[in-house]
């Protein structure tokens, strides 16, 4: 990682140990919910709720990271070859064509549910479901706004990420 993502890094890092903490309470709560159903006959109505905000959280809050530090998985056959300059131009085009388009207009395509959410303050669709649905939607939006926050901040650098290999190549 280096400086020049500053705050960006920051804040991906703080989101990562978030959602961390938040596959542990998922794991937790998830145990006692089915030690209250199966064995004490108690169900509560907004556990699955809960659930479903957790798991929300644990998997797109470490998204922008995962963009930012290159963690994604890669399946390349001719990639792995090349020099560290035609690596950079490549991820560089993919960068501002692909992910970021593509997350741009997801943002953009949430911007309105989001909005119409908050104005009702819209609460789960589950009877007697836990509120503050709208927060879902915003986090989601967010995401998407973020991670297409990172594919420009990328794009900009001489080289994206470090990488591995032969030396550099002039760009």
């Amino acid at each position: 990682m280096t400086e020049q993502n500053g705050a960006l890094s920051r804040i991906s890092n703080g989101a990562a140990s978030v959602a961390g903490a938040a596959i542990i309470a998922l794991v937790i709560i998830q145990l006692i919910i089915v030690i209250l159903r199966y064995i004490f006959s108690f169900g509560i109505p907004w556990g699955l709720d809960l659930l479903v905000y957790l798991f929300f959280i644990q998997s797109l809050l470490p998204l922008p990271l995962v963009v930012l530090e290159n963690h994604n998985v890669r399946v390349d056959i001719l990639y792995q070859g090349y020099l560290p300059g035609k690596k950079a131009i490549l991820d560089r085009f993919g960068l501002v064509f692909l992910l970021f388009p593509a997350t741009g207009y997801a943002a953009y395509v949430s911007w309105r549910p989001m909005v119409n959410s908050w104005r009702l303050l819209e609460t789960s669709p589950t009877l007697d479901g836990l509120p503050g649905y709208f927060l879902l939607k915003t986090l989601l939006f967010l995401i998407f706004a973020g991670i297409a926050l990172v594919s420009l901040v990328l794009a900009m650098k001489k080289q994206p990420w470090v990488y591995e290999g032969k030396p550099e190549e002039e760009l």
